[in-house]
């Protein structure tokens, strides 16, 4: 056999023969892709992390505007809360009063029935009359 040299050869499972040369070509461009791709995976993820950080950060500054606003209405519920009382009192306090003057009128009436009114009559008139019917009725 001559001095031929030949290159080495690499069969595969579907019967190709690739030299060794065409081997690491096809290697080294499948490892440039599986680079590209998990660069740009990498990146994707990056990007996506970074926008989850802004939406969480949004979240979380919202959430204290939140915790602030329900500290706020508690506080004013409580003002309320007391001022509704005091007026519930005060309205009762008042019933009472009205009740008690109600009553303190009512003892100082006399009614007389049987007096008919005349047209035009005074209030110091009809006083005169009864003054006269209990002087000549009790006397």
């Amino acid at each position: 056999m001559g001095g031929s040299k030949r290159k080495k050869q690499t069969t595969f499972s579907d019967k190709s023969t690739h030299s060794n040369d065409e081997v690491f070509i096809k290697l080294q461009t499948l490892e440039y892709k599986l680079e590209t791709l998990s660069n740009n995976n990498t990146q994707r993820l990056i990007d996506n992390i970074e926008i989850i950080q802004g939406t969480l950060h949004d979240l979380l500054i919202e959430q204290d505007n939140i915790k602030k606003d329900i500290r706020d209405l508690k506080y004013q519920r409580s003002i309320l809360t007391d001022e509704v009382s005091s007026l519930r009192q005060t309205i009762n306090e008042l019933g009472l009063k009205v009740n008690e003057l109600e009553q303190y009128g009512r003892r100082a009436n006399v009614r007389f029935f049987g007096l008919r009114d005349k047209i035009g009559e005074t209030n110091a008139a009809t006083v005169k009359t009864v003054t006269e019917i209990i002087r000549t009725k009790l006397n």
